[in-house]
């Protein structure tokens, strides 16, 4: 490996066409100003409040639960609480169902009064019975009739008037929540329209918002449209500039295994070239091999991105790694390290070795 080497100085300059030049000196400025006046949050809140409809609605909500839907829910559940106690059943503790029951029954008490005795009193006295056990016999038969027709229209009576009051008090439970529901549609209406308007107030203070941050990136989106239009103009010239230490003579005696190799490329010959030397084969255009060193090593014929010279060299991915440093993404190539092994395969070659 080579040792003591001299450092290698390479400067490379880029000359823009006069219209990318134009547009560059109008991008710079703007660039500068969005560089010295970075972005600010806004001065204001971005979050719309409540609209006073929506806080009109919310009341209006609070006032309802607290009064018309805590009576609702509150006779739901006393009735509930009734259609579960028996309460229904008793004539006592259920006025209407006391009502009509005597409605019903007083028929059965007339005619046995008016008509049923009578006509066994009539009969008695007319056969001469009247007074006896046998009087009481048909007496005592009617009465019990009677009573038992008034206690089957009662209990029938109270089962249907049951069965009615039941249905009519589980439709009533069953639709309180709906009912107090309802209660809050005048509360919901207006917190509805408040909604709308708040709404509208968020679009406008996002409207706002997005109006102040794009004024501040404004310069750095001019420069940077400015900038690229730039770079898309074709034309300009590269200029790249070395200086380093005199060739070694042994770089001349490689043997390329060519012939006139250091004529190629206007003379600029492998042993022309400096270490670390930019041989990236992305940088590079119309490669072609034009031989190889006494290593193996392939030598290429191509000229570097943006220029028009021929030159002459290697590939950063063919030679050996320890010649190799990269530059950020760019990969150079140290000639006197990469060529070593050559040279001294040159030399023993001459050397008759």
């Amino acid at each position: 490996m080579a040792k003591g080497s001299t450092p290698v100085t390479q400067t490379t300059s880029t000359q823009l066409p006069p219209e990318a030049q134009e547009l560059m000196n109008l991008a710079l400025p703007q660039l500068r100003q969005f560089g010295t006046s970075p972005p600010k949050l806004p001065d204001f809140s971005t979050v719309a409040p409540f609209d006073p409809s929506q806080m009109a609605g919310q009341e209006m909500a609070l006032s309802t639960a607290a009064g018309p839907q805590t009576d609702i829910v509150s006779g739901a559940g006393t009735a509930q609480q009734r259609l579960t106690s028996g309460e229904l059943l008793t004539p006592e503790s259920n006025p209407a169902l006391a009502a009509t029951i005597n409605a019903s029954t007083r028929p059965i008490i007339n005619d046995l009064l008016e008509k049923a005795l009578p006509a066994i009193r009539s009969g008695a006295y007319t056969t001469g019975n009247f007074g006896s056990s046998r009087q009481g016999i048909a007496e005592g038969l009617a009465t019990g009739r009677a009573a038992q027709a008034v206690g089957d229209t009662a209990a029938k009576v109270a089962t249907e008037g049951y069965g009615r009051g039941l249905d009519a008090m589980t439709k009533g439970v069953a639709l309180a929540p709906q009912t107090a529901q309802t209660q809050l549609l005048p509360a919901v209406t207006t917190s509805g329209v408040g909604d709308v308007r708040q709404g509208m107030a968020q679009a406008l203070l996002g409207e706002q918002a997005s109006r102040f941050n794009y004024e501040q990136l404004l310069p750095l989106l001019v420069g940077k449209e400015l900038a690229s239009l730039a770079a898309g103009i074709p034309g300009g010239s590269t200029t790249t500039t070395a200086s380093g230490p005199k060739t070694d003579p042994l770089m001349q005696g490689l043997g390329l295994g060519i012939s006139g190799l250091g004529a190629l490329g206007g003379g600029q010959g492998i042993a022309a070239l400096l270490p670390f030397i930019a041989s990236d084969r992305r940088i590079k255009r119309d490669i072609e091999q034009i031989g190889t060193l006494f290593d193996g090593t392939p030598v290429y014929r191509f000229r570097y991105l943006g220029g028009v010279t021929v030159q002459v060299g290697l590939m950063a991915d063919e030679v050996v790694p320890e010649s190799v440093r990269a530059e950020g993404n760019l990969k150079l190539v140290n000639y006197a390290i990469a060529t070593e092994r050559a040279a001294q395969l040159g030399k023993e070659r001459s050397n008759g070795l």
